[in-house]
């Protein structure tokens, strides 16, 4: 299935509120699906729901890695939901992870997660992605799981997509 370039799902991490993990082959460099996945442009686009995305805070640290913080509003059935994350990308480890910015207004209680990327010796890479989300709402885990699985699935077909083009 990888070498086909499907999203393979795989055990999701346990957790509290609903998750779901993943992996895809893209036939790309590291590089190219870091371009990606750090553009808002390309964030909002990924995801149908996403509303709006702000970059609140955009910086290079000290030790190299790369901090940003994001601010969303994601249209979740007919509700706008807000929350914003902090992600750090450690492009030199292969790994960018996020977590809910508890300093801001938030509609969900929490949220973790990240991406971790294996260069491949034939060029392509293997695009792994993690996340869980507690919506702080009484919604069937079903339908939580659902959302987040469909959503990771949206998302890692979009990067392979647009890095393969």
């Amino acid at each position: 299935m990888l070498d086909r370039g499907e999203v393979v799902m795989l055990p999701a991490p346990a957790a509290g509120g609903a998750s779901a993990r993943a992996v895809v082959r893209v036939g790309a460099p590291p590089d190219e699906i870091w371009t990606i996945v750090s553009d808002p442009a390309h964030l909002q686009a990924a995801a149908s729901g996403v509303r709006s995305l702000t970059v609140t805070r955009d910086v290079t640290l000290p030790d190299g890695r790369r901090e940003q913080h994001l601010s969303y509003v994601v249209r979740v059935g007919l509700s706008d939901v807000r929350y914003s994350v902090i992600r750090i990308y450690d492009f030199a480890d292969g790994r960018m992870t996020w977590t809910l910015d508890t300093t801001a207004d938030n509609d969900i209680s929490a949220t973790d997660g990240g991406f971790t990327l294996w260069p491949q010796p034939d060029g392509s890479t293997l695009f792994g992605y993690d996340i869980v989300v507690d919506s702080g709402r009484n919604l069937p885990r079903w339908i939580l799981d659902h959302l987040t699985e469909s959503g990771l699935k949206r998302f890692m077909r979009y990067v392979r997509d647009v890095a393969e083009r």
